[in-house]
């Protein structure tokens, strides 16, 4: 059980004036205070700490916490059952200002780093328990909330575009490569298309691409590129040419 509770915050007056130090041999394990969780501690002339408080000397512990400015916060200090402590309740800002906490809930005005000072008052010392409360501003929440489904949505909407356009220029793109490849070969030749695979077959390079074809009366089997100019497949093995359509001495029109 607990016989005395001390709800303190930060006095947000200024902090001319009031100075702060360590004066002890004693290493300086600072412990952190997280939202809503109680930590016991105690004051004790063989364990704690002496600080140097506005020109007076103080027993007393340090605690830390992250704080975000604008957070609204409260700080509660119980002392034990049996517990002769008189706390004084000491805020540092990340800046290194220090001041006195009175019962006021208090509005951070830093982001960063804050400490929290328990010190002993008329060399008392005894046990007690400190928490750190943090007031949830439903509004703020909420804001976040919709601030984050809001970028979720538009993020899901921009892959959905992107993924669409790239769907349309892939989709774009075979066809382009299927008409050129079923290009490579127009009917106007009068040639029987077939897979490249074996001998003994007509095969014509345009472009880069390989088409094959069976080979006919006027067409024998072998390699052959295609001159637009003269529309004429140039056998690329023998130095003769020939023409595609032999019934279109004018060109085929590729």
């Amino acid at each position: 059980m607990k016989d005395h509770k001390y709800l303190v915050s930060f006095a947000v007056a200024s902090l001319v004036g009031i100075t702060f130090a360590i004066s002890t041999s004693k290493t300086l394990a600072q412990q952190t205070l997280q939202p809503s969780q109680t930590v016991s501690g105690i004051i004790s002339e063989a364990t704690s700490h002496l600080f140097v408080f506005d020109g007076e000397q103080y027993l007393g512990e340090e605690y830390n916490f992250e704080g975000r400015a604008g957070e609204k916060i409260r700080i509660a200090v119980e002392k034990e059952v049996g517990s002769n402590l008189l706390p004084i309740i000491v805020l540092i800002k990340p800046s290194g200002s220090v001041g006195v906490i009175n019962n006021n809930e208090m509005e951070l005005d830093l982001t960063g780093t804050w400490k929290v000072r328990v010190l002993s008052s008329q060399k008392t010392q005894g046990r007690y328990q400190v928490s750190l409360v943090k007031r949830v501003d439903q509004g703020q929440v909420l804001n976040e909330f919709l601030r984050t489904q809001q970028e979720a949505e538009a993020r899901r909407t921009r892959e959905a575009q992107e993924a669409e356009a790239r769907r349309i220029r892939e989709a774009q793109e075979a066809a382009r490569v299927k008409l050129q490849e079923e290009n490579l070969i127009p009917p106007s030749w009068g040639l029987t298309r077939v897979t490249c695979s074996g001998a003994g077959l007509v095969e014509i390079f345009i472009n880069s691409k390989q088409a094959c074809a069976i080979p006919t009366a006027n067409l024998s089997a072998g390699r052959y590129g295609y001159d637009p100019v003269k529309d004429e497949l140039v056998p690329l093995s023998v130095p003769n040419t020939v023409n595609p359509n032999p019934s279109n001495q004018e060109g085929s029109g590729f």
